[in-house]
């Protein structure tokens, strides 16, 4: 199971990734470290890299320091241990303080394609019955991804 789902997911990394025309409800790519070129899926397969995730509500920018703090930290230990997180939020999230830990862990932003959204949007159960995300119709889907996995 989890060799298919790294599968999916490095397929997913592969087709978005340098490829800005392919990049989908991206607004933030002049604000976020972006990646530059294509994801070497086969050294991530070979060094059996850990998969993470996050979802993230409107409110979680409206939230204390303390709050946002939480998926800082997930952050920052997940990228210690080499790790791609896949981030889904809501579109109002900031990309200061996490382009500050990407470049602390040498770590780039590669967004979903249109198709990669659509699918995620139509199929994953998280988003479609989670009550936070009810009234949302635009999301921010991306990998944050090592910066050696780019070639």
């Amino acid at each position: 199971m989890k060799k298919i789902i790294m599968a999916m997911l490095l397929g997913v990394l592969i087709i978005g990734c340098g490829k800005e025309m392919n990049w989908y409800k991206a607004p933030y790519a002049k604000e976020a470290i972006m990646a530059k070129g294509e994801v070497d899926k086969d050294q991530i397969s070979e060094d059996d890299v850990p998969f993470g995730g996050m979802l993230l509500a409107r409110k979680f920018m409206s939230e204390t320091e303390k709050e946002q703090d939480v998926f800082y930290s997930y952050c920052k230990r997940s990228m210690g241990n080499n790790a791609v997180l896949q981030i889904i939020t809501a579109n109002n999230f900031k990309f200061d303080k996490l382009n500050e830990i990407l470049k602390e862990f040498d770590y780039v932003v590669v967004p979903f394609t249109e198709e990669e959204y659509n699918q995620m949007m139509n199929t994953d159960p998280d988003i479609k019955n989670n009550p936070l995300f009810k009234d949302e119709t635009d999301f921010f889907m991306f990998f944050l991804v090592p910066k050696k996995y780019i070639k």
